[in-house]
């Protein structure tokens, strides 16, 4: 009855069956342990009506025109850019950190490029670089690392940065300027309104049991 079987209703799989099903006109069954397609990117609305994320907060931003082109035929945009305030030390100040962030946290009124003579003259020489501690603590020091990378990562991850590969903490960066953006891709939005097109391009979704 069905021309393809796909095992995971993730990113990976809802596109694959997507294209399948509405590029070639295939027949698609797709099957999950969860009643429903997207992974950990998904919504539903609790008992008052909100629309929570259930697994945790996701944000979508992208460099990719393609990527944001093929996605909105699913769904309105609203623009949407995230922005951070870590409580360091009694004050908010921007995460990741940049220019505003050091000198409100050290009562300094420095320039982008003083930041960054500020910031390498702090960094710690390491030969090789293989956790994710040893990225922020060749970067910009042991002290902000301690200030801002060391507990969210133990309670985000349940590990320490020294237990972490290094790509993990890489991905967060340090800025010389004021943007004080968590992402810095060309497209930033979150969801207006789903289309029923994504779904209704699946012939059947089935959960595993």
């Amino acid at each position: 009855m069905f021309d393809w079987l796909i095992v995971g209703a993730g990113f990976a799989g809802s596109v694959l069956a997507e294209r399948l099903a509405s590029g070639r006109g295939d027949r698609v069954l797709m099957i999950d342990r969860r009643p429903h397609v997207g992974g950990n990117a998904y919504d539903e609305h609790d008992r008052a009506g909100l629309l929570i994320h259930k697994y945790g907060p996701h944000i979508f931003h992208t460099n990719s025109e393609a990527i944001f082109a093929y996605l909105s035929q699913f769904t309105a945009w609203r623009p949407y850019e995230h922005r951070v305030l870590a409580n360091i030390d009694a004050k908010l100040v921007p995460i990741p950190i940049n220019l505003d962030t050091i000198n409100t946290l050290y009562g300094v009124d420095l320039t982008s490029e003083q930041l960054e003579a500020w910031l390498a003259a702090r960094a710690e020489p390491i030969a090789e670089i293989r956790s994710s501690a040893d990225v922020v603590v060749s970067k910009i020091g042991r002290e902000l690392y301690e200030k801002f990378f060391r507990g969210y990562t133990r309670k985000q991850w349940g590990l320490d940065p020294s237990e972490l590969d290094k790509s993990v903490t890489a991905r967060v960066p340090t800025r010389t300027n004021r943007d004080d953006r968590y992402f810095g891709d060309q497209f930033q939005s979150c969801r207006r309104a789903a289309s029923r097109a994504c779904s209704s391009a699946c012939s059947t979704f089935r959960t595993s049991t």
